[in-house]
């Protein structure tokens, strides 16, 4: 059953379900359905659809994630059981904190009511004391853009006015947890821009956001992590971009098993190849996926095995965005220290960079070369060979990194890598 808590739990989960299956009747005519409530008729009168099987995944306080998959995949099903609207089958739904839901379009609003009706008792429902009701209500109808259409019937508005109308309510409550179902895929650009741009003021207060849409682009710039459903389970539970590519290979004629072109994963001497890779101080979540604070250093440990020496070695390391846009990198190809000679065997070096970045999820691209010739000779490039999800100390970001921006007053220092090291006590580069 799904259940509600104000708190959070020790381990910071913000929702977390555990074998969730969720299962339909459907009778052919009305009748049936009295049929088999008769005690001695011991015929089954109904056909069972599965929308939902054995599902299970968990979202921590302040991961954006997006929910993918064809229409009938369970999307809907499995965020009306996250909301309470829905009972599951078997299997466990725990939220933990306050939820603020857009469910389609319009969907808990009242048609024959006008807008400014339906949005008075959205917000008494949502708990909005009496007193500071009214600048609530214009600070929603500010934001939904809706003006004198406001008070008109709910039934007269468009798909696009109901959305605007249902996502101000929704974020004007100030939830722990905002779910959203294809709120955002309807609508003018201009609004849909201000909505992302309302998800990632919410998302920068290190709250949670669990969209589902199939629009990609919108999921790619709000979002950290996806996972693809396809028949009610669970295919793909990884970085946006997995999930993305997932989709591009499931349900678009892509050849899963299809060997990556150039660029996309890894490519140079097939022979050359990664021993290991962990970052260090940092917590793993799961497969080469690691979690940090803002502010803290990533520390990657990286093992290479060569089966020929590299004369003259340049290593170079980029960090990318969600999006896959970089972030920021460094090569050591015009260092005025030349690296030694690595001899065909396995090496090992540690590459460290701040995060002095936004919250969310980011991925390193290593590249190995050989200056001995002109041009140099590529020994190896992985495209994604760890990933970090970057979690808010509550400290503001502008732009896309942090070089390092300090403000001075006074005897005292103000800058987000003294920030964090009063707050948790670290050292400079990550010693």
């Amino acid at each position: 059953m799904s259940s509600e808590h104000a708190g959070q739990t020790s381990d910071d989960t913000a929702i977390r379900v555990e074998g969730l299956t969720k299962e339909f009747r459907f009778y052919d005519q009305p009748s049936d359905r009295l049929k088999e409530l008769l005690v001695f008729n011991r015929r089954r009168h109904h056909t069972i659809k599965q929308a939902l099987s054995d599902v299970s995944f968990t979202v921590r306080h302040g991961e954006a994630v997006g929910v993918m998959g064809r229409n009938g995949a369970g999307k809907t099903t499995l965020l009306s059981i996250l909301t309470g609207t829905t009972a599951p089958t078997s299997g466990s739904v725990d939220v933990y904190g306050q939820v603020g839901a857009i469910l389609g379009l319009g969907v808990g609003f009242l048609p024959q009511y006008t807008g400014r009706e339906n949005l008075r008792s959205g917000l008494i429902a949502r708990d909005v004391p009496r007193d500071t009701l009214a600048a609530k209500e214009a600070e929603v109808i500010e934001f939904s853009e809706l003006g004198e259409a406001i008070d008109d019937p709910l039934r007269t508005y468009s798909s696009g006015m109901a959305v605007r109308l249902g996502f101000s309510l929704a974020i004007s409550a100030e939830p722990d947890i905002l779910i959203v179902d294809e709120a955002l895929a309807v609508g003018d650009a201009a609004f849909q821009n201000k909505c992302q741009r309302a998800i990632r003021g919410f998302m920068e207060q290190g709250k949670t956001l669990f969209f589902v849409s199939h629009n990609t682009g919108i999921l790619e710039a709000v979002c950290d992590r996806g996972i693809v459903l396809e028949r009610g389970r669970v295919v793909c539970d990884g970085s946006i971009r997995e999930a993305i590519e997932q989709v591009r290979v499931r349900f678009f004629g892509h050849d899963p098993d299809a060997p990556s072109s150039p660029g996309e994963r890894a490519w140079g001497d097939p022979d050359v190849g990664l021993v290991r890779v962990d970052m260090r101080q940092a917590r793993l979540m799961r497969e080469n996926v690691y979690e940090q604070h803002q502010g803290e250093w990533a520390r990657i440990a990286v093992t290479v095995r060569t089966p020929t020496p590299v004369e003259r070695p340049t290593i170079g390391i980029i960090m990318h965005n969600a999006l896959g846009k970089e972030v920021c990198g460094y090569s050591t190809v015009n260092s005025s220290v030349a690296l030694p000679r690595i001899d065909a065997g396995e090496f090992s070096f540690e590459a460290r960079v701040p995060l002095n970045v936004p919250p969310g999820m980011y991925t390193f691209r290593l590249s190995i070369a050989d200056q001995v010739s002109k041009p140099p000779r590529l020994v190896h490039i992985w495209q994604d060979v760890c990933a970090v999800r970057v979690r808010s100390v509550g400290y503001t970001v502008r732009g896309m990194v942090d070089p390092g921006i300090e403000v001075l007053y006074g005897d005292d220092v103000y800058s987000l890598r003294v920030e964090n090291e009063r707050r948790r006590g670290a050292r400079p580069g990550g010693e």
